[in-house]
């Protein structure tokens, strides 16, 4: 029993040291090739993850500069005022663009106004501000570029219908440093005038829309498919732009072409972009392009039918003081009000159904000043007599205030409280520097514009003296000696009837050399 059990417990044995040594090596082996072919899939997977992820990103990015481009134009001249100086397209670089366009709107489903009938669709108008204006241009991340976009448009808040000359920094016109970041550059809205150019970045927002973009590229093309510009994305020296000359040409836009290049944010050495010979080979790119067809390129509003009256004059007074005359006033209407005219019925006191009506333009000239004030004289009236006086707005459309007031209208008693001012530089020929004329003498003054005195009530004044409403005419004295008394029966030679308001020259013919 001794001995088996002795030579049992000689033939155990373990592992050798080599074998162990040969174990672990084959395991670190697998190990190894585990690790690495992990490694291999972990980057690849995240190689894949970022090139999915990015390609995305520039996607949206690419679809939001689209959706916003399908609106250009849109909302430009909704009234379809001539004067108005606007452009659908306001820049168009090869790199990038400027347009206008209504970013502002309602849910479609809104009530439909007269302005947005241009694309066919329910859209409530607000936007009449700078906010209209977008611009898509590349830029290093930061908005920082060497580039300036320069446009010439009317940039106010609300519109004033005044070209202004708009500087935009901070751009990349040339993408030969990529990567860029996609920017979408609105003006700031302040209300009132834009500052003027050239304006810093802080007057502009940069919305960053994508990271990470190759370059970017915009072709432009006419109604017949012809390409307008010269497609020179590396040259931007050539573009259309935004400058004045170039306005016709922008005007022809109808098709825009969008091309946008993303790239992974990490090279990858062991790919190889054999189109591309810069620095950026062995980054993966995507490109995406689109053609887009903005409907409202090229069209304009129509003006909307107005039926709504202005606001009836306030304060309606009666002035009396002018001979045979009485000035009617009343306030000043407001330019939103949109007067074009006054109205001013009057009729003898007592008889209001004996009226008449005289119109006025509003604003009217007064001896070549333009006057905004409310008021109109009424002529040949009767001295002595009392007239009562109604006052009515209308605008250009014919619309027309009811009457003011309706009810107790003002009345005055028409009475001379006036005297014509005293024609001044009279001159005559024969009379240095004048040459004398063969039996003629041609007479000049100027003409009398003020009266001598004031007239109560009466806003206008010119060299301290109300104006002259009531003027008939002159007459005009001729003597053969200076310091001679003006007599209307020995010594006049013409009179209102000949010399009426308005006339400042005079050919004496009755004269002998």
């Amino acid at each position: 029993m001794f001995k088996r059990s002795r030579i049992e417990r000689n033939g155990e044995r373990g592992f050798s040291l080599i074998e162990m040594l040969v174990a672990t090596a084959v395991f670190a082996i697998a190990a190894a090739v585990a690790l690495i072919l992990y490694s291999a899939a972990q980057k690849s997977y995240k190689m894949g993850e970022n090139f999915s992820d990015q390609q995305q990103s520039t996607r949206v990015a690419f679809d939001r500069m689209v959706s916003d481009l399908r609106i250009a134009g849109f909302n430009y001249n909704p009234d379809g005022d001539t004067s108005r100086v606007d452009e659908q397209i306001e820049g168009a670089w090869d790199t990038a663009v400027t347009f206008r366009g209504d970013f502002d709107f309602e849910d479609p489903t809104a009530s439909a106004t007269p302005e947005a009938s241009l694309v066919g669709t329910n859209y409530e108008v607000v936007s009449t501000g700078n906010d209209e204006i977008v611009t898509y241009a590349l830029a290093k991340p930061g908005a920082t570029g060497p580039d300036t976009l320069t446009v010439r448009l009317d940039p106010d808040n609300p519109r004033s219908k005044t070209l202004r000359t708009i500087t935009i920094p901070n751009v990349a016109l040339v993408h030969d440093n990529p990567p860029y970041t996609l920017y979408r550059i609105t003006l700031v809205h302040p209300a009132g005038l834009f500052p003027s150019s050239p304006q810093a970045s802080s007057n502009f927002v940069y919305e960053p829309v994508a990271d990470n973009l190759r370059s970017m590229a915009f072709r432009y093309h006419d109604d017949g498919g012809a390409e307008i510009g010269p497609n020179t994305p590396a040259d931007s020296t050539d573009d259309i732009g935004g400058a004045d000359a170039q306005e016709i040409t922008r005007a022809r836009v109808r098709k825009i072409t969008v091309s946008l290049v993303g790239m992974t944010p990490d090279e990858d050495l062991s790919y190889t972009d054999v189109s591309d010979a810069t620095a950026t080979s062995h980054y993966r790119k995507f490109s995406l392009s689109s053609d887009v067809y903005a409907e409202n390129l090229g069209r304009t509003g129509v003006k909307d039918l107005d039926v709504t009256p202005p606001p009836a004059p306030t304060n309606v007074a009666a002035v009396p003081g002018h001979c045979q005359g009485i000035l009617v006033k009343w306030d000043p209407p407001t330019s939103a009000a949109g007067v074009t005219a006054h109205a001013v019925r009057y009729w003898p006191n007592g008889s209001p159904s004996s009226f008449s009506t005289l119109s006025f333009v509003h604003p009217h000239t007064e001896y070549g000043v333009v006057d905004y004030d409310g008021h109109g004289f009424v002529p040949a009236l009767t001295m002595g007599s009392s007239y009562c006086f109604q006052a009515q707005a209308r605008d250009a459309a014919g619309n027309q205030s009811g009457w003011a007031p309706s009810s107790g209208a003002p009345c005055a008693t028409v009475a001379e409280a006036s005297t014509p001012g005293t024609p001044q530089n009279l001159a005559a020929t024969g009379i240095s520097p004048s040459a004398p004329l063969d039996s003629q003498i041609d007479l000049t003054w100027d003409e009398v514009q003020s009266n001598a005195n004031t007239v109560t009530g009466d806003p206008d004044l010119i060299g301290g003296n109300t104006i002259l409403r009531d003027g008939k005419g002159y007459k005009l004295y001729r003597d053969v000696t200076s310091g001679f008394t003006p007599n209307d029966s020995t010594n006049m030679i013409a009179d209102t009837t000949n010399l009426p308001v308005g006339t400042t020259t005079f050919s004496d013919l009755a004269v002998a050399n």
